[in-house]
């Protein structure tokens, strides 16, 4: 088993549960995680504090990003935002002897292999009806982003040939769901921290 940090990154549909496998692996220590906040031009929400999940940043800002290839991968969302990762975060947490996880962007497995070619890609899949009643009772989205969310949710399941990983999200069963990823992150040489 490899003993070099990793980078790992969460993929899937707005509301396929990435957030909660996020927090239940950084919360695993043995896994030796350190976070890679994103990239962002949305608008911050009321609970964005909680997770510190990202970096804040105008449009220009991350134009700049772009331009630069300072971003592993990145998306632009018809409703005009916009998400990436830093390449530098990544090499930041890497050379710090931890391992890396992060949240990318649906369907950028290509970007993220060419960048860092050992990092592991996993997919969060949920069936299309819990995504649909997770993502109806929010009250931050309108009926034309979850159409959009779901449209996207759809796309996930053809591309999840590309991922190293890919987990089933059911209602009610996320215990089970992250034991498996665990067991094939460690299969994909994530290795615990030694204590």
């Amino acid at each position: 088993m490899s003993l070099d940090p990793k980078l790992v990154l969460l993929d899937g549909a707005s509301a396929s549960g990435k957030s909660s496998f996020k927090n239940a692996l950084l919360a695993n220590t043995g896994l030796n995680f350190r976070y890679v906040r994103r990239f962002t031009t949305r608008t911050a929400r009321e609970d964005d504090h909680i997770n510190d999940d990202y970096i804040f940043i105008s449009e220009q800002e991350f134009q700049d990003l772009e331009q630069s290839k300072a971003l592993i991968e990145y998306r632009h969302f018809l409703f005009g935002m916009s998400y990436g990762i830093g390449s530098q975060a990544v090499r930041d947490v890497l050379t710090s002897g931890h391992n890396a996880l992060g949240l990318m962007n649906l369907g950028n497995v290509e970007a993220v292999k060419k960048a860092f070619p050992s990092s592991i890609c996993v997919l969060i899949d949920a069936p299309l009806e819990d995504i649909k009643k997770r993502l109806e009772s929010r009250a931050w989205h309108t009926s034309e982003q979850v159409e959009e969310r779901l449209r996207n949710a759809a796309d996930a399941k053809l591309l999840a040939g590309h991922y190293d990983i890919v987990v089933e999200n059911r209602e009610g069963r996320f215990d089970e769901a992250i034991l498996g990823l665990i067991k094939s992150l460690q299969d994909h040489g994530v290795a615990f921290a030694s204590c």
